[in-house]
């Protein structure tokens, strides 16, 4: 099953409004929340490039025999802003997209959500 959800923003919203209403929607996939979960309660490792988080990576153990989940960050190379973040589920092969475009003055307009 695959779906695609895209959440347009107002422009009058500030980014407060944004991130609450981007909240709000994220946590209806399971992915997202099980990651969130996991992330608490196991080990994982933080990897940044150029000042940034690109990935995480969630282990059942420090040992590092069975990985859970992956989280991939990736930032336009010109503003520096947040493009895309990919969640994958490495136990059930799962995935959750999620791409975010901005106007010209790097407000946040849309974020498109895909599950797969």
């Amino acid at each position: 099953m695959s779906y695609t959800i895209k959440t347009p923003f107002n422009s009058s919203q500030n980014s407060e409004e944004k991130i609450n209403e981007l909240s709000s929607t994220i946590g209806s996939f399971e992915i997202d929340s099980d990651f969130k979960a996991a992330y608490s309660n196991y080990y994982h490792e933080i990897t940044y490039t150029n000042g940034n988080v690109s990935s995480i990576d969630i282990w059942e153990n420090s040992g590092k025999s069975t990985k859970l989940f992956t989280k991939a960050l990736t930032y336009d190379g010109t503003t520096g802003n947040l493009t895309q973040i990919v969640v994958t589920d490495e136990v059930n092969s799962s995935t959750l997209t999620k791409a975010f475009t901005y106007d010209v003055d790097d407000n946040l307009q849309t974020i498109t959500r895909t599950y797969a």
